[in-house]
């Protein structure tokens, strides 16, 4: 009762934390704001995954024949968009006629 006094003084509620200790554990609190704040962060979480899996799988496609300053440029963007951890997906693609071709 005196929790109870005390809760309606401050303007504020009176939450059971406990209500099958022996003493029974109760907190005086903003009980709708402490709600609100769980909301919303339940909400930005949410948010925060689908922002790492609204760009799918990131596909790179090589052929076998490539020069290095072009597969440097391919490292460094796979670099940058596992470090964003994004899924990659790397495909080698070979054209045998044209291996056989070069010297």
């Amino acid at each position: 009762k005196e929790a109870l006094k005390r809760a309606t003084e401050a303007n504020m509620d009176l939450v059971c934390v406990a209500p099958d200790a022996d003493p029974v554990v109760c907190k005086i609190m903003n009980f709708h704001k402490e709600r609100y704040q769980k909301k919303m962060s339940q909400k930005s979480a949410e948010q925060d995954r689908k922002k790492k899996t609204i760009g799918g799988v990131k596909t790179i496609t090589m052929r076998g024949l490539i020069e290095s300053h072009d597969l440097g440029v391919k490292v460094s963007k796979i670099h940058e968009s596992l470090m964003k951890l994004h899924p990659v997906k790397i495909m080698v693609t070979c054209n045998w006629r044209q291996l056989k071709q070069k010297p």
